[in-house]
């Protein structure tokens, strides 16, 4: 009885002005507020000793989480990686670039243990990006470079790359950057004038035992033929494996080939990019290359055969290019590119493991290809005109032998090449990426896709399409066929420019009647057609939302903001 007079005291009471207690009411209140008070004088006094052992308490189990951690189990480059995805930008961009006026990074609220493993993460550390250095602004180049300085940390390999087309500016950015860490540089990226270039590296040979990669964008002029020999200070570090060399695309072939010869034989040399050096490769330098760098893992080119240059028979066919560790191959850089020359070349096709290529007659591609039996990544990169749409479309009507690649898993195809799809066989095709480009051609390639999913029978997981044209009236159609061919794929992206996916298709993708297994759909074109994409998918989301008991269906979008000028959003939902 009592317990529930004081409960009607404490909380109608105690609560109300207007409810006024009995007497009996009264005594009670008074003595619970009496006894209340002598609690709290106790408390008052006892609240020093009892915040100093909270305190020790707070400071015991502190003490005991951090002995207990699960991250101490956890290798350190791990914990670095974690940490990277907690830095704004960093976790996105390396290395860092910086720009006049901008400070290196700081640590900030971040605890001792975290700090810890940030100072010995190196690629917030050993990174520097040097880029666009503009004369006019050289005044301000001395801040920036303090400022990238600043931020390199000892005992970590470094990465530097600078870019300036300037004399000043470039010896500014290599005396401080450069010159100090040349033992310790790993990764250098330089596009600067040769002449600054060469004053830096003919001072300082065999002082580079830690390089490993190297890529120089070299602007030369006609003076610069008595300042190659001082490069070759690069050619001598010991631990060089990758290289790619950029000229200029007036640079006389003579200056190219001596270039080339700074650096050439290496039997060191596992990655070698010349893709963009200048427009006067032909076979036979490409060919002198392969021949002086057997150990050649990686290889890019371009190989150039101007009009006037009918054929190309200056090769010896009895020096084999003994090529034994090639596995990937690129020939598919410019697009002066008429690469019937490859089918010349003494290249190991049977062990290349990824090959991009560029325009050439089917015929020659279908030679290569043929004997590509281990490659399990193919880019072919076309580059025919809309004139050639007649011949390529005529091309439909012939059919020889298919082509069996049986570790293809990744087909990229651009233009008019889509049409070799008719000979392919692939088993093991995971994803597909092809063009449309031209009216003319985009039933007979989408039909293609469709017949060489449906020969193959594989799994296919990824499908892009990328359409520049417009399209015939009936492209949904052939467009369904294909989708339909394929329902295992799980991340479906369709760039339109004039040909965007028709509602009732895209209510079938929502619906799950048509690619049932899609996680993410990605599409771009207009602003217009994107927002009207958008709104479908939002009404779905909230149709899917109202029913009861729905067990599988939009569980989230991500959708990037719809651009005027890009249009490009990505929509992703979980089953």
């Amino acid at each position: 009885m009592e317990v529930d007079i004081a409960h009607i005291v404490e909380f109608q009471a105690g609560t109300s002005n207007s409810y006024i207690l009995t007497l009996a009411q009264e005594k009670l209140a008074k003595q619970v507020i009496s006894k209340l008070r002598a609690e709290l004088y106790s408390s008052d006094l006892d609240a020093p000793e009892m915040n100093s052992l909270r305190r020790e308490e707070h400071l015991r189990l502190n003490r005991f989480l951090v002995a207990a951690s699960p991250l101490k189990r956890v290798p350190p480059e791990i914990l670095s990686h974690i940490f990277l995805y907690t830095v704004p930008d960093f976790g996105i961009r390396f290395p860092r670039e910086y720009h006049d006026g901008q400070f290196p990074f700081e640590l900030r609220n971040v605890c001792s243990h975290w700090r810890k493993i940030s100072e010995y993460t190196p690629a917030l550390w050993n990174s520097v990006e040097i880029g666009h250095i503009d004369p006019e602004t050289s005044i301000s180049l001395s801040d920036t470079l303090g400022s990238a300085r600043s931020t390199i940390r000892d005992n970590f390999p470094l990465s530097i790359s600078i870019a300036a087309r300037d004399e000043i500016s470039a010896i500014m950015a290599l005396g401080e950057l450069v010159v100090p860490n040349l033992y310790r540089l790993k990764h250098l990226r330089l596009d600067i004038p040769i002449s600054s270039l060469c004053d830096l590296i003919k001072n300082h040979r065999n002082e580079l035992p830690s390089l490993v990669s190297l890529d120089l964008a070299i602007t030369s002029s006609p003076d610069d033929f008595a300042l190659l020999p001082h490069l070759t200070a690069f050619k001598e570090a010991p631990n060089l494996r990758r290289m790619a060399i950029r000229a200029d695309p007036y640079s006389s072939r003579s200056f190219l080939a001596a270039l080339l010869d700074i650096f050439i034989p290496s039997d060191k040399i596992k990655e070698l990019d010349i893709s963009d050096f200048g427009d006067c490769q032909d076979l036979e330098m490409v060919e002198h290359v392969l021949q002086k760098c057997p150990n050649l893992e990686t290889f890019y080119a371009s190989i150039t055969e101007p009009e006037f240059q009918s054929s190309i028979s200056i090769l010896d066919s009895d020096k084999s290019v003994n090529l034994s560790s090639l596995r990937t191959l690129c020939l598919s850089k410019s697009r002066y590119v008429h690469s019937t020359a490859a089918t010349k070349m003494h290249i190991p096709w049977w062990q290349l493991q990824e090959l991009s290529i560029g325009t050439m007659p089917l015929e020659q591609l279908s030679t290569i290809l043929c004997q590509c039996t281990r490659v399990q990544r193919l880019a072919i990169n076309s580059t025919y005109t809309l004139e050639d749409a007649d011949i390529i479309y005529a091309y439909t009507t012939t059919r020889t032998d298919d082509i069996l690649l049986p570790h293809l898993t990744s087909l990229k195809s651009s233009s008019a090449q889509n049409i070799l799809f008719d000979r392919l066989v692939l088993p093991a095709l995971l994803s597909l990426n092809f063009g449309i480009h031209n009216i003319k051609l985009a039933t007979p390639v989408i039909l293609a896709a469709t017949r060489l999913i449906r020969r193959s029978r594989c799994t296919l997981q990824s499908l892009q399409i990328n359409c520049t044209s417009k399209m015939p009236p009936d492209y949904h159609k052939v467009l369904h066929e294909l989708l339909a061919q394929a329902p295992e794929v799980a991340h479906f992206t369709y760039k339109f420019y004039k040909a965007p996916l028709r509602e009732d298709m895209l209510e079938d993708i929502l619906a799950r009647t048509l690619l049932p297994r899609l996680l993410s759909l990605r599409c771009r074109g207009s602003s217009q057609e994107g927002g009207r994409i958008l709104r479908m998918i939002e009404q779905r989301m909230k149709r899917d939302n109202e029913r009861a008991g729905r067990i599988a269906g939009w569980g989230g979008v991500q959708r990037n903001q719809w651009a005027a000028e890009s249009g490009d959003g990505t929509f992703r939902w979980i089953r």
